[in-house]
């Protein structure tokens, strides 16, 4: 159901119940409702399990992530790495394919509730709890500087004695995932790899005596019986039974969703009294919600360069790493929703890196017209020259119905600044195209008919132009099929 069509039954609902009122309004006392109690009822659970389903997707999108890895082959000491990045094969949030990921989940308090995990030089990586919070970085923007460290993963209420050598990082929940990334020097995918699985070591603070060895397992390769490889994503239907796993493991106690646990609560949520009926129509609400704060973004603040100069918009800078607005200290709802339903992780060196360190990102959903990206459509976009980075930079596309990289019949989904072959203007810009039926070559990616798609554009260490806004990407622009190359 449409939300247009849920928001009309709605109105219908109240419709109803206002027609009661004037005709059983003389028969109750004063000071009494005069309304269909049930009715009323049935009215706000709508309401309040539609606000909960929005503002609680990015734990359900946490758990699901978490949850996968362990489905995948992940134990206390089994880390999942992938050895040959990201492509198409896995179903991952907007990941990169141009670095190597090691990823782990961990329950803090099964593991005795301190947990060390020793870093490699030259890494960068995050720790995030549910709802993609961070509460430690790690590597190149970390407390250790790209110099490599031991850090202690405590949960709450934990009050051991932290270790000398060791760097505390205190997590606000018992579930977390931590995220590492080594990039390709010389050595390309192969070193980078080698620095993970030489370097990263994680036990529980109780083993550190005699820590047991860390192992590792290949998430770019198949990691299900059946052949199939890891799918980390989400759907609508998911989404109340990974809300009650955030809980189940998490506790009833955060401050910050206390108003929305309340209502789950009397909706009947957690006991499962709720009415199948209204559930699914609180989903299908939701869920067309969070596809609009998504892809229609109406925060101005997120448009790197303007809205009227380009679409291009910031994902996941209009609020820091724990999601604070920029403009006003409270926790923006709004800014981790539209994160979540389209990324994972989150870090200061996302969000607010230092001048020249880090990665910025910006995505678009729209062309010059200010319409969604079609597959079935003909697109072109060229990226200005001398783009301002030191370390790399990419674009990568994605679909829009599962927001991870777009599966075609060319197997190619975004270039980047290790590619060899892209095609260069004799100004030194690149152009992109997209479409159903473009050449197989370096410059092209093939879209599928009637699938939205978006892309991403990086940059790892950007330089001066990206911050005084004189470099800008233009709007993509779309073209007749039949101009492409």
């Amino acid at each position: 159901m449409s939300e247009l069509n849920i928001m009309k039954k709605s109105m219908i609902t109240l419709a109803l119940a206002t027609a009661a009122f004037t005709s059983i309004a003389s028969e109750v006392p004063s000071g009494y409702p005069v309304l269909n109690s049930e009715e009323v009822y049935q009215q706000m659970d709508l309401e309040n399990l539609t606000r909960a389903f929005v503002d609680l997707q990015p734990e359900a999108a946490f758990m699901s992530l978490y949850h996968s890895y362990f489905d995948a082959g992940s134990t206390e000491q089994n880390i999942g790495i992938m050895k040959t990045s990201v492509d198409p094969r896995q179903i991952v949030l907007t990941a990169n394919s141009e670095t190597v990921y090691a990823v782990h989940p961990v329950n803090l308090e099964v593991q005795g509730g301190a947990v060390v995990l020793e870093v490699p030089p030259g890494v960068m990586g995050m720790a995030n709890g549910p709802g993609w919070t961070s509460f430690a970085d790690f590597g190149l923007t970390g407390s250790d500087r790209g110099k490599g460290g031991t850090y202690l993963l405590t949960a709450p209420g934990w009050e051991g004695e932290v270790p000398s050598d060791m760097i505390h990082a205190p997590s606000p929940t018992n579930t977390i995932v931590w995220l590492i990334r080594a990039f390709q020097g010389k050595e390309g995918m192969p070193g980078a790899v080698n620095t993970l699985t030489n370097g990263l070591k994680t036990y529980s603070l109780a083993d550190a005596n005699e820590p047991p060895k860390t192992t590792f397992y290949n998430t770019s390769a198949p990691v299900y019986d059946d052949g199939g490889y890891q799918d980390m994503l989400f759907h609508k239907k998911d989404i109340p039974a990974l809300i009650q796993q955030y809980y189940l493991l998490n506790g009833y106690d955060a401050e910050k969703h206390s108003y929305n646990t309340a209502h789950l609560y009397h909706a009947g949520f957690f006991n499962n009294s709720i009415d199948e009926d209204l559930l699914k129509e609180a989903k299908d609400l939701a869920w067309e919600r969070v596809l609009t704060l998504t892809f229609s973004n109406r925060e101005q603040n997120a448009y790197k360069w303007g809205q009227e100069q380009s679409h291009w918009v910031l994902p996941n800078t209009t609020a820091d790493e724990n999601w604070t607005h920029r403009d006003f200290d409270i926790v923006d709802p709004v800014a981790q929703v539209v994160w979540a339903h389209q990324a994972t992780f989150t870090a200061a060196a996302m969000t607010r890196p230092p001048r020249g360190t880090g990665a910025v990102y910006v995505s678009t959903y729209v062309d010059s017209d200010g319409n969604y990206l079609n597959g079935s459509n003909c697109y072109q976009l060229d990226i200005p020259a001398d783009v301002p980075y030191s370390n790399f930079w990419s674009l990568v596309t994605y679909n829009a119905p599962e927001r991870s990289m777009i599966q075609n019949d060319h197997f190619t989904w975004g270039i980047n600044s290790y590619q060899e072959g892209l095609e260069q203007n004799t100004d030194g810009s690149y152009s992109i195209y997209w479409g159903p039926n473009v050449d197989n070559n370096e410059n092209s990616i093939q879209t599928n008919f009637n699938e939205g798609f978006f892309p991403y554009f990086r940059i790892y260490d950007p330089t001066d132009t990206w911050y005084d806004n004189s470099w800008v990407i233009p709007n993509i622009e779309r073209v007749e099929c039949s101009e492409y190359k």
